[in-house]
């Protein structure tokens, strides 16, 4: 039985030739092969970079509804002291006065006097 050595030593110029353009096609064919595996191909890259922008766009739109909303319980809430300020205001006597602060804030906010 022929060791590779010796067959490669038994082998003209040209053979040899031929033998190190196989061996070098096939270590440029496993780098790629390999480096695909680990980083994917352009259109692996592309589809995971429009899934990206994709996502960040989502996430500004939440944040921007996010952001919404606050502002419009925000808006809703100054009504409701507006409101309830507009009644103190308007109260002949500090006893009604007191009566429209105490409403607002049990009817609006949820705080009650227990009396």
């Amino acid at each position: 039985m022929m060791t590779p050595i010796a067959w490669l030593k038994g082998l003209s110029r040209l053979g040899k030739a031929i033998v190190a353009l196989i061996a070098l096609g096939l270590a440029i064919w496993a780098f790629f092969f390999v480096r695909g595996l680990f980083v994917g191909d352009l259109e692996t890259r592309a589809r995971l970079g429009t899934e990206q922008a994709g996502a960040a766009l989502e996430s500004g739109k939440d944040a921007v509804n996010t952001v919404g909303e606050a502002q419009r319980r925000d808006e809703a809430t100054d009504r409701k002291v507006e409101g309830t300020q507009n009644e103190v205001d308007n109260a002949t006597d500090g006893v009604g006065a007191d009566r429209a602060g105490r409403d607002g804030l049990c009817v609006n906010f949820g705080i009650c006097a227990d009396d």
